[in-house]
């Protein structure tokens, strides 16, 4: 319960600090932010969690 409580907080100051940057440096530039630190965490975030953080960056693009 405290976890999902946590996470909603969390959410709502994202969302608050969201608004408040698109009111100081623009739409644009807000949303140009946003998408690309969600797609670098979107990407490392999950590879530091499980572990495999090495594995991803010695595979230089290879699949499989």
């Amino acid at each position: 319960m405290l976890c999902c409580c946590l996470m909603g907080v969390a959410y709502g100051v994202g969302g608050t600090a969201f608004n408040i940057s698109i009111r100081y440096i623009g739409f644009s530039l807000t949303y140009a932010i946003a998408v690309g630190l969600s797609s670098i965490l979107g990407t490392l975030v999950p590879p530091l969690i499980a572990g495999e953080f090495g594995v991803i960056s010695r595979s230089r693009g290879r699949l499989g």
